[in-house]
């Protein structure tokens, strides 16, 4: 890494902004769709406000954004690939360190 970025770590922030963003546009169209078919970042509970007490009625459900499960997946790239790369990148930085005192003696 004499000149900027690596070319292996350009590949990563690129790879993590396309990451955010698709999760976002996901967490967008899924708070778009039906009660019933939101998955992922969104619980359905039902909402007895609006209820009327027959057992015929279908209950309305209402959306609770599900933050933790957010932060999870927005924090895969970090684990996956960002902890390694780092790791990997001082393991290599320490090496040269001792490369260079050899050198000198």
């Amino acid at each position: 890494m004499k000149n900027g970025i690596h070319g292996w770590y350009r590949l990563g922030i690129v790879l993590s902004a396309v990451w955010v963003v698709s999760l976002v546009a996901y967490v967008v169209y899924e708070s778009q769709r039906s009660e019933f078919e939101k998955r992922y970042f969104f619980d359905s509970i039902p909402s007895l406000a609006y209820h009327s007490g027959t057992s015929d009625d279908p209950i309305p459900l209402e959306s609770k954004f599900r933050l933790r499960v957010f932060f999870i997946a927005l924090s895969i790239p970090l684990i996956v690939g960002w902890l390694p790369a780092v790791g990997l990148a001082i393991v290599r930085w320490v090496r040269r360190g001792f490369e260079h005192e050899e050198e000198k003696a």
